[in-house]
């Protein structure tokens, strides 16, 4: 609020005297009249508070994230899956031990084959593949022709070998289906050779197994060191 000092007497007077009262009441001998009370400071009411409505709710939390859900279609392709593996191991241990109490089936063929032709150097060098089997129309001899590799890098000269045929199959796994014998003169490094030989057996040219049923076991007699 505003006042004006009296020149006078050095008194702060209310804006509504034009005069200073107390220098006018001593100049008319009565008592100074009081100043009138200051008006007391308008203070600005406080905001008023939001409609309800208008205020924002409470932020809700986020539900936590479930795990991934395997469609029942896709769990049906597993189980097949696993089930065919499954049943394509327990084949494979039953072919490749054999039935059980059988000594002369496929789990026993590595041990009498390879008995005699283990301390030969050139076993692991020679190999015999493409076997093709015919008949002799005069003397129904079965003719076995077939091809003797060389892997090594050295010539070979003498080389004899004695070959068993043995079927892929169940019905012909339990015994030899035939032998025969070869023997090659020079086979040079790297290189190979066709060759022809009668088979001991006792089974027709029908009745032994085709080409690719059949399994060869070579045994390396010759040379010898």
């Amino acid at each position: 609020m505003f006042t004006w000092i009296c020149p006078e007497c050095g008194r702060e007077v209310p804006p509504a005297y034009n005069e200073c009262p107390d220098c006018a009441a001593r100049a008319a001998g009565t008592p100074a009249a009081e100043p009138p009370a200051a008006e007391p400071p308008t203070v600005a009411p406080p905001p008023a508070a939001p409609p309800p409505s208008l205020a924002r709710p409470p932020a809700r939390p986020r539900p936590a994230p479930r795990g991934a859900v395997v469609p029942v279609w896709a769990l049906a392709i597993m189980l097949v899956f696993a089930a065919v593996g499954l049943g394509s191991g327990v084949y494979w241990i039953v072919q490749a031990t054999g039935r059980p109490g059988d000594s002369t089936g496929p789990a026993a063929r590595p041990k009498a084959l390879g008995k005699a032709g283990r301390g030969n150097p050139f076993q692991k060098l020679v190999e015999v593949t493409g076997l093709r089997v015919t008949e002799n129309e005069k003397t129904k001899q079965v003719m076995a022709t077939f091809v003797v590799v060389n892997h090594s890098t050295d010539d070979l000269a003498g080389l004899e070998g004695t070959v068993t045929i043995w079927g892929r199959t169940q019905n012909s796994g339990e015994e030899s289906a035939g032998k025969f014998r070869f023997k090659v003169g020079l086979l040079k490094a790297m290189a190979s050779a066709e060759g022809t030989a009668p088979v001991t057996t006792t089974k027709r040219v029908y009745e032994l197994p085709d080409w690719q049923n059949a399994d060869l076991k070579l045994e390396v007699t010759a040379p010898a060191l």
